[in-house]
């Protein structure tokens, strides 16, 4: 029977309903699910409405604001050598993580310049210009 498969509860109920002929009490027992559920479920593929989508406004909502996002993105285009993921955090008020996912979402990348490498750069230039003038 059904109930040793490990299926999606709600097609189990979709089949169950659907070609079964089953009740909403039966398949509630049977699913070991609330009745409320199994109607609302029902009444869903009654009006041929997919059971499978997550409705509009369900989840977790965004912590932070498009228009704070739309900010931080504009800052680092417009700045893109004075915006270190710590400054954009100060400036906008998130955190220095949340600041680093924004811009990692939409297709920056960040890495930390080490002091060595920096320097190591700088001499570099430096001997350039040297050698140049003299």
């Amino acid at each position: 029977m059904i109930s040793n498969l490990n299926l999606d509860p709600k097609i189990r109920c979709l089949v169950l309903y659907e070609d079964a002929g089953w009740n909403a009490t039966r398949i509630s027992h049977h699913l070991d699910k609330p009745i409320r559920t199994i109607r609302d479920w029902m009444k869903k593929i009654d009006e041929g409405i997919d059971i499978f989508q997550v409705g509009f406004g369900r989840g977790r909502k965004p912590s932070i604001p498009s228009s704070k996002k739309t900010n931080i993105i504009r800052t680092t285009r417009s700045k893109p050598l004075k915006s270190s993921t710590r400054k954009l955090s100060n400036s906008y008020g998130v955190s220095v993580g949340s600041a680093f996912n924004i811009l990692t979402e939409k297709g920056y990348t960040y890495s930390s310049v080490g002091k060595k490498r920096l320097w190591m750069k700088l001499k570099k230039m430096k001997e350039f210009y040297t050698v140049k003038i003299c």
